[in-house]
């Protein structure tokens, strides 16, 4: 799942997921996030840290309370994405589509949480 209010980041990420042949279900904002984490089952978890209706932290504690998922925050704020059970990266120093998806990969084989 891909949670994050800026459209064109959205789609993009989403965009480079899919053509590495990932599915993506994305969501707006952090409580639409919450909604479907409740209704769907997911591999892992990406968010913005700053949403609208629920930030990023709160939704990753959310998750954390009841999955084992991994999640991975947009956040230079590595400490607080940890102590909410994520892993943190910071897409301004992300570049292209091959380093989240290798982040991504990371996190999938040995979870921070």
């Amino acid at each position: 799942m891909l949670a994050d209010d800026d459209e064109g980041f959205r789609e993009y990420v989403a965009d480079a997921l899919r053509t590495h042949g990932h599915d993506v279900v994305s969501a707006a904002d952090g409580e639409e996030a919450w909604t479907l984490f409740r209704t769907e089952s997911f591999d892992s978890v990406i968010t913005d840290f700053r949403m609208p209706r629920l930030d990023g932290v709160t939704l990753a504690q959310r998750i954390r309370e009841h999955s084992s998922v991994p999640i991975l925050i947009d956040t230079s704020d590595t400490a607080g994405a940890r102590a909410a059970g994520a892993a943190s990266i910071s897409f301004t120093t992300v570049l292209s589509p091959d380093d989240l998806l290798k982040v991504l990969f990371s996190l999938l084989v040995t979870p921070s949480a």
